[in-house]
């Protein structure tokens, strides 16, 4: 493993990047780079996109049934004053 001075990696950013790459062998001296493949971050890359709209989904079906329960509750309440006459 060959390390990189700090001050040349703050100097040099290819240096810098290659001391970062887990495959690349380098590190910046004083680091202890991470074993291959077990980098940092999530590894379900369909949580890094963004899905407009997915959210919304919920929300419009919390409402009709919320809706639902609302427009029976009122037709309940409507049937019991008309059934008392």
């Amino acid at each position: 493993m060959t390390e990189i001075n700090s001050e040349d990696a703050r100097n040099d950013p290819k240096k810098a990047s290659d001391a970062l790459n887990e495959e690349s062998g380098l590190s910046i001296e004083g680091d202890s780079p991470p074993d291959a493949g077990s980098g940092v971050g999530p590894t379900n890359h369909e949580l890094d996109v963004d899905h407009p709209g997915d959210s919304a989904k919920g929300k419009i079906a919390l409402v009709a049934i919320l809706g639902l329960v609302l427009l029976f509750a009122v037709l309940w309440f409507v049937g019991a004053i008309v059934g008392m006459f």
